[in-house]
């Protein structure tokens, strides 16, 4: 495949080549024509992922959608259009994400909630 940047298929997603291990990246990635930020990145094991890049108050980031084929790429899609609403709105995904993923454990809500609670109410 000459370009980086096509209309995902599965077809040509699945004959994507793994990074030639003579080469000076790890990885290589190629860009989607029908959405925007939306990169497979393909490692030298031949392992595929998504990844959306984008920016927001000029500083550019990425996060990573799922591996390929687990994730398919009209999800792919989908998940980096619900990003890019996001974006619009102001607000950071990966931010978004990353506070979804901190829910207390429950050690440490028995500690902070359940204890205390427990204790004031023992006799």
């Amino acid at each position: 495949m000459q370009s980086r940047k096509f209309k995902f298929n599965k077809r040509q997603l699945d004959s994507l080549p793994p990074t030639p291990p003579s080469s000076k990246s790890k990885e290589t990635g190629y860009t989607d024509e029908l959405c925007s930020g939306l990169k497979m990145i393909v490692n030298r094991q031949g392992r595929k992922r998504f990844l959306f890049r984008y920016t927001l108050h000029g500083t550019k980031k990425s996060i990573q959608l799922g591996e390929y084929p687990a994730l398919d790429i009209n999800t792919a899609r989908q998940i980096a259009n619900d990003h890019k609403r996001e974006i619009a709105l102001g607000n950071d995904p990966k931010a978004i994400r990353d506070e979804k993923r901190s829910v207390l454990t429950f050690q440490e809500f028995s500690e902070l909630h359940y204890l205390p609670y427990a204790m004031m109410m023992w006799r």
